[in-house]
């Protein structure tokens, strides 16, 4: 009898473990909250330096007296407040993606993307609201300015929501458990 005339048996091999470490999916995640924080912080700051450059006083020298000063003094305020409010965010988002690096947790990384998660909804709905404000024709076509920043803010909301999605899968949360019976053990 040869070995061609029966069934042939190969060893079973262990199934095979993840390497150990922080995993790759969790990585990603890190870096986005690391990309998404630097792109709010410029968009932050271009928005607050505009909102400071552009004083109600300056415009009345520059284009005379405006009827709507009141109005555009409380936009210029509101830009402000929401500008030094991003950059705050961003922050938050920077320290969560540093303790999601670490392993020690992702809470504030969680809470830090979804700020940022909330940033673009309101940017989209204050463009939203421009667009219809600027009572012109042209406003509610693709070539309005309004339009364009609707765009933008889509296109930012997409960082923020694949950044809680990897924070969150499976492998992620036992690397966090992994790390954290490391650390309870030290």
């Amino acid at each position: 009898m040869t070995e061609l005339d029966g069934p042939v048996s190969y060893p079973v091999y262990p199934p095979v473990t993840p390497a150990p470490g922080r995993p790759g999916i969790t990585t990603a995640a890190v870096v986005l909250g690391f990309v998404q924080a630097g792109l709010a912080m410029l968009g932050g700051l271009v928005t607050l330096f505009g909102a400071l450059g552009a004083s109600a006083e300056e415009r009345d020298v520059r284009y005379g007296p405006d009827p709507f000063r009141a109005e555009v003094a409380a936009h210029l305020g509101l830009a402000t407040a929401l500008a030094v409010v991003v950059m705050l965010g961003s922050g938050l988002l920077i320290a969560g993606a540093v303790t999601l690096t670490s392993g020690r947790e992702r809470v504030l990384y969680l809470a830090g993307m979804g700020l940022q998660l909330a940033f673009c909804i309101a940017y989209f709905a204050l463009s939203a609201v421009a667009i219809h404000d600027a009572n012109e024709v042209r406003a509610q076509t693709a070539e309005s300015p309004g339009f364009g920043f609707m765009v933008a803010a889509v296109c930012f909301a997409v960082l923020p929501v694949l950044g809680l999605v990897f924070a969150s899968v499976a492998s992620t949360t036992k690397f966090l458990q992994v790390k954290g019976l490391e650390s309870n053990r030290r």
